[in-house]
């Protein structure tokens, strides 16, 4: 009889289309991920993979059985999430993006955590896109980003609007003004996170002449590595609130300026899977959040 190990086998195989991916993602050598594959195939009396395919790829069959196999593996997995909600247990996979992690993070999840004792919390850092594969895959319960998300069947839940704030080298121009005008934004000296980052989209969509804008020098997935940077160097860039809100210091606070209206900003969002026996974990995921973070903006 086919086992449900086999199947989690199958299916991390058809989502890395690669026998060592797979095998690492299964936490098994790569022989042993390959013969447990052979003898599911062999039980089901049909090739699941076309391994003539380069890169490998379902067979026709396969692509028959693939979602079949996947509704299995799903359904299992939320009987174990049902005994784990019977024993007031729970687990919360969640992801969130590079510029929201760190000014975030350490605002609710002490609390959240000493109120919710009972909640097996697990954090993964991530860009947008590869968030939002790991929610689509079920490897993720929810993320925490900063775009719109209209993905079926994923749900969206804001949670607080953050404005921006310019960060500008010592002797830049916008240090003189007490505000910026978001028109008065160009791409001249601009610092950006690197590609796949969504807040370099969003800073550049506010900049008038970013059809012409030259990448610079160097880009960061880093914020506070490019808020070093000019401070020590030239140029500018725009930071979120919550971290506008972390620099201590007088001197970076001195490069700091707010916009006038209307102000630029962002807005973070939750964006999770429906599992009816995670949906109260998540809705105090939510509550915690908002409660914490008011008071920062």
């Amino acid at each position: 009889m086919i086992t449900l190990t086999q199947l989690t086998y199958i299916l991390a195989l058809e989502q890395t289309r690669h026998f060592g991916k797979a095998a690492l993602k299964c936490h098994i050598s790569q022989p042993t991920l390959s013969m447990q594959i052979k003898k599911a195939e062999a039980l089901l009396g049909v090739p699941v993979f076309d391994r003539d395919k380069n890169p490998l790829g379902l067979s026709k069959e396969g692509e028959g059985l693939i979602e079949k196999i996947r509704s299995i593996v799903k359904e299992v997995s939320y009987l174990h999430e049902m005994a784990k909600s019977a024993r007031a247990s729970m687990s919360l996979k969640i992801g969130v993006i590079p510029s929201v992690a760190p000014y975030l993070l350490p605002l609710f999840l002490d609390h959240f955590l000493t109120k919710n004792p009972n909640v097996s919390f697990t954090i993964q850092e991530h860009q947008t896109q590869t968030l939002l594969k790991l929610l689509m895959e079920e490897e993720l319960d929810a993320a925490i980003l900063a775009t719109t998300v209209h993905q079926k069947p994923l749900l969206t839940q804001v949670l607080y609007e953050e404005p921006f704030y310019v960060f500008a080298s010592k002797c830049h121009p916008y240090l003189k003004k007490t505000a910026i005008h978001v028109h008065e934004l160009e791409t001249k000296g601009l610092w950006l996170m690197s590609e796949g980052h969504c807040l370099q989209d969003q800073v550049l969509s506010l900049c008038q002449d970013s059809a012409h804008f030259k990448s610079p020098l160097y880009q960061s997935g880093n914020l506070e590595a490019l808020i070093r940077i000019i401070g020590r160097q030239s140029g500018y860039t725009l930071i979120p609130a919550l971290l506008k809100n972390t620099l201590s210091k007088k001197d970076q606070k001195a490069h700091v300026r707010p916009f006038s209206p209307p102000v630029p900003g962002r807005t973070v969002r939750l964006v999770y899977r429906k599992n009816q026996f995670k949906e109260k974990t998540i809705g105090l995921l939510i509550q915690s959040i908002q409660e914490n973070v008011g008071v920062f903006l």
